[in-house]
């Protein structure tokens, strides 16, 4: 049977694995998140391509619904891993 643990990422003290608080300082352990730094840069980038999108096209309609589908679909697959 494997003894997995997860170190907190503010106290660094080592918990089982699965636990949603930390047995040290109590903060609230999420696994799998995007931190909101990697969320801002993907924002700017999907604002970027919208960006250029708008400037080929002309269509500004056309931008907005290429950045909300690429914002749907990446937020899928950021969901998966």
């Amino acid at each position: 049977m494997k003894n997995e643990t997860i170190k907190c990422p503010f106290c660094f003290k080592e918990s089982q694995f699965g636990v949603s608080v930390c047995t040290g300082c109590h903060s609230t352990i999420k696994y799998g998140a995007v931190s909101s730094w990697l969320a801002l840069l993907i924002g700017i980038v999907l604002l970027t391509i919208a960006f250029f999108i708008f400037a080929v096209s002309q269509s500004f309609i056309f931008a907005v619904v290429i950045y909300f589908a690429s914002a749907i679909s990446l937020r899928f697959y950021l969901r998966k891993k």
